[in-house]
């Protein structure tokens, strides 16, 4: 009996694996393109490429056995529909594969070593294990062995530069820069193309006590990514806050130029609120991002917004130091005006910031009208004149819209000012109606609003303000001197926001 327990204990020691993850970005001219996962249990590599513009998933396992690879296999799909199967084996002398069950002809090669153009990063890492120095080197690209037109040109020659951190790799005129350390590779790039492909692992920081990391999440088949950034110095549970855009085609920041200056409101909200002790997620608007990848991004509807909120919170639910009952959504200027809407499927609070309380094309003719009104008393010099012929073309466009909403002439395919027909129409029904959704929620809310708004002013909610109050959960903060985008008369983030939504959390408590 002992001697059985004893042998048992004896291979127990010897059978032992390791096992890797590794996340990587896709960049092409500087633009997301793909995200790649690679799981490595000892000599076996699974790779999950998704490439975002053609809703192609490509996902590959190679097994490595002393030189040379043993087993590589890929299986392509788009749209979710299989184009291509590739199985291959390689015995160090000759290559024997198919694709989708047809056996393509052998390949009586030895010495060959596998990079294939799928983005499979580890065929570089077992590479760069198996060589030093200069040299050349007969390659195998299995994707071009599966085209009769491109199959000879799937053996090459390589010429290879090996240097500190980093290795120039060049076949058939095309030079690829992979850059490494001891544990695996840390960026390919392919200048030429404008490709590159970096570890998503160093994209986290550390800044002022301050980390930050990637992060992406699926929502509705498009892949929105974000930074994710708390204290260094993590409590037990830490309360988390998920910013909401407003109107516009915005990145995670909200970064826009206004006045030929470049400003980015969620940025620096972000960095306030981490130094009070919260974790912050900002990520990609939806429309950003489509414009991004080329397509159309105004068919996107306001209902989207809402669902990629949700679905943001779902993610961050997976992260272990955020308190799962502290995490409160913040919107701004539209995404304020969704809050009531996204806290009826999730969220423990919210905090609206610059919110619309009136009808979305009622406010497109209040906006400008307010503006002209403003506009016009401080141009006593000329100096404005720009900004009032601007507002004196806009104002007739908008009144055109509101007047076609109004006689049910407003067509929902048919863009108007930027929007979509149909766009206007549910944006109108939210906004419409969020005073009865504030008045409703059983779910606390801060809303802050600016003396200095001229795009949802505060007068606005001050005519709503009672009603509002009639909900014992809703706060109302106004700020002096605060524009629409949280900044102060010196173009400085207002750091009133970071305070008044600090003592609003701790009354919650």
């Amino acid at each position: 009996m002992y001697k059985k327990y004893f042998l048992m204990i004896f291979i127990g020691l010897f059978i032992y694996s390791f096992s890797n993850e590794y996340n990587f970005i896709i960049r092409v001219m500087n633009s997301d393109f793909g995200s790649i996962k690679i799981n490595q249990i000892n000599n076996e590599f699974e790779t999950v490429t998704e490439i975002y513009s053609q809703k192609a998933k490509i996902s590959a396992k190679t097994t490595y056995e002393d030189d040379f690879y043993k087993s590589y296999s890929f299986n392509m799909k788009v749209n979710e529909k299989t184009v291509a199967d590739y199985v291959s084996n390689y015995d160090g002398k000759k290559v024997i594969h198919s694709v989708n069950s047809i056996e393509l002809p052998v390949i009586n090669e030895s010495n060959l070593f596998i990079i294939d153009n799928n983005f499979i990063i580890d065929h570089f890492w077992y590479f760069l294990k198996k060589h030093e120095g200069k040299g050349k080197a007969k390659i195998f690209i299995p994707f071009l062995s599966m085209n009769n037109q491109t199959f000879k040109n799937a053996i090459v020659d390589a010429d290879y530069d090996i240097k500190d951190d980093k290795m120039i790799f060049t076949y058939s005129g095309l030079r690829t820069e992979v850059f490494f350390d001891k544990n695996f590779i840390t960026k390919i790039s392919i200048p030429s193309q404008g490709i590159e492909i970096e570890r998503n692992d160093f994209k986290e920081k550390i800044e002022n006590n301050i980390i930050s990391e990637e992060v992406s999440f699926e929502s509705k088949g498009l892949i929105l990514n974000g930074t994710l950034s708390y204290p260094a110095l993590l409590s037990n549970k830490m309360p988390l806050i998920i910013l909401v855009h407003g109107s516009g085609v915005l990145d995670r920041d909200e970064r826009f130029t206004s006045a030929g200056i470049e400003i980015a409101p969620f940025y620096d909200l972000a960095e306030e609120l981490n130094k009070k002790g919260f974790a912050v997620f900002r990520y990609d608007k939806r429309n950003f991002v489509l414009n991004k990848l080329g397509e159309d991004y105004l068919e996107v509807s306001i209902y989207d917004f809402i669902d990629d909120a949700i679905n943001a919170y779902n993610k961050m639910l997976e992260f272990d130091f955020i308190a799962k009952d502290r995490i409160i959504f913040a919107g701004h200027s539209q995404g304020a005006t969704l809050i009531p809407y996204i806290l009826k499927k999730a969220g423990y609070a919210g905090i609206s910031l610059s919110p619309a309380v009136i009808g979305f094309v009622d406010l497109m003719v209040y906006q400008i009208e307010y503006q002209q009104d403003i506009i016009n008393k401080l141009n006593t010099d000329g100096s404005l004149d720009n900004l009032v012929d601007m507002l004196n073309e806009y104002l007739p466009h908008v009144k055109e819209i509101k007047s076609k909403f109004e006689s049910n002439e407003l067509k929902n395919e048919e863009v108007y000012m930027g929007f979509k027909g149909s766009f206007i129409k549910e944006s109108d029904y939210l906004f419409e109606n969020v005073v009865e959704e504030f008045v409703d929620i059983n779910k606390n809310i801060l809303i802050i609003s600016g003396k200095e708004d001229l795009k949802t002013p505060s007068i606005l909610l001050q005519e709503k303000e009672d009603e509002i109050l009639k909900n014992d959960k809703i706060s109302i903060k106004y700020i002096e001197g605060m524009s629409h985008e949280m900044y102060n008369q010196y173009i400085v983030f207002e750091p009133l926001v970071s305070e008044g939504i600090f003592k609003w959390y701790e009354n919650l408590k």
